[in-house]
């Protein structure tokens, strides 16, 4: 018997989203600080794209300021999928073309921090095209699969204590004194049903447990 239970959490938070914006914003604000402050201008890129003499760090500077002020005051409308994804695409280009020109100078650090903060777009991207997939708890006679943003994934039966579905609350209680808990959406398990299959199951892990973990 399985029991799939369908949270009212959402995947995608738009704290999050929001968040890896100001990172970007703040990011693209310090390169075109450094090209103020050292003189560095993308050269390679500028000659190479769009045969000039230079792009200013006023650029980069520009870029950033502008992701920032819609993230601070038009944050609503950049929350559409439409709109968040146009705006990632935008952010890995002007990412990754600083990143690809001071690794073609062998400046390994500052071309690590830009590799890394790539990795993080290219994630986001992926993700958050995910935002429609809904968060389940899977409850099994294999033991309790908890959603993607949980910190453990599986929770085997000898480790479970009580299990709870009351008021829309999911509760797991575990042995080592550690406590999950969950909001389920409207939903048709029978709760009696299912609380009864969860200590059944628990009944038959106390024998699986560690006689000597004292």
């Amino acid at each position: 018997m399985n029991f799939e239970l369908p949270l009212v959490e959402e995947k995608i938070k738009p704290h999050q989203v929001t968040a890896l914006h100001l990172i970007i914003g703040f990011t693209l604000c310090g390169i075109g600080g450094v090209c103020f402050l050292l003189g560095a201008y993308l050269q390679f890129w500028s000659k190479t794209i769009f045969h000039s003499a230079a792009i200013p760090g006023g650029f980069y500077l520009l870029a950033g300021l502008f992701i920032l002020g819609v993230a601070f005051y038009r944050n609503r409308w950049l929350q559409q999928p439409a709109v968040n994804f146009k705006f990632r695409i935008l952010e890995l280009a002007l990412v990754l073309a600083p990143a690809l020109y001071v690794a073609n100078l062998k400046w390994w650090m500052p071309a690590g921090v830009l590799g890394v903060i790539v990795l993080a777009v290219c994630f986001g991207i992926y993700w958050e095209r995910q935002k429609n997939v809904t968060l389940t708890v899977e409850v099994a006679k294999e033991g309790i699969k908890l959603p993607v943003i949980a910190r453990k994934r599986n929770i085997h039966w000898q480790d479970v204590e009580k299990v709870l579905l009351r008021y829309g609350t999911l509760t797991i209680d575990c042995v080592d004194n550690s406590l999950y808990q969950w909001n389920i959406s409207a939903n048709n398990v029978n709760k009696e049903q299912f609380e009864l299959f969860c200590l059944e199951q628990i009944e038959e892990g106390k024998t699986k447990r560690d006689k000597n973990d004292w």
